[in-house]
């Protein structure tokens, strides 16, 4: 397995990052997500939400100004565990998303309560989401260079080097 060093360039070892990555969830993930009897059930849930409810996925095609390893993220590659998993055909996710919308309008009602906004950074749709709090009771968390995912391992992660923002959100 290739190791980055001290002497390693930071844009080699996102490459080396991305390369591992990609090559683990061509091999391990796909495997687990597709064994129902796995203990990997919170991809499949969101896997299976994706498919059925609203699509979101993040792409990063060629020639884009996207930060990630280009022309391996595509529409299609996200689509294919919607069909080798739960038998969903793009064109029904399609459907999903359209119904979804429908139903929730595409706006966030001022009654709202007791939710929780958060939103990272790097997340491509961050743009898309409540950065503001509309209401008292609707908070939001914004973090500095990091994924919206971040804060669900938070205390498990936050070090004086973690990404910048983390720490403030962990305080």
């Amino acid at each position: 397995m290739a190791e980055a060093s001290q002497s390693t360039s930071a844009l080699d070892a996102i490459v080396l990052m991305k390369n591992l990555t990609i090559k683990a969830f061509n091999i391990t993930t796909k495997v687990n997500i597709s064994d129902s009897r796995s203990g990997d059930q919170f991809s499949r849930l969101w896997y299976y939400q994706t498919c059925t409810e609203f699509g979101w996925y993040q792409t990063c095609t060629k020639g884009s100004n996207c930060p990630w390893t280009q022309g391996y993220n595509t529409a299609e590659w996200n689509l294919k565990p919607c069909q080798l998993l739960f038998g969903i055909s793009p064109e029904q996710v399609q459907e999903n998303i359209r119904k979804t919308n429908e139903f929730y309008k595409g706006i966030l009602y001022p009654n709202t309560t007791r939710t929780i906004f958060p939103n990272g950074e790097v997340d491509p749709w961050h743009w898309e989401s409540v950065l503001e709090h509309p209401n008292p009771e609707i908070e939001t968390i914004f973090i500095k260079g990091a994924s919206h995912c971040e804060w669900m391992t938070l205390g498990l992660r936050v070090q004086a080097s973690g990404p910048l923002g983390l720490q403030e959100v962990g305080a």
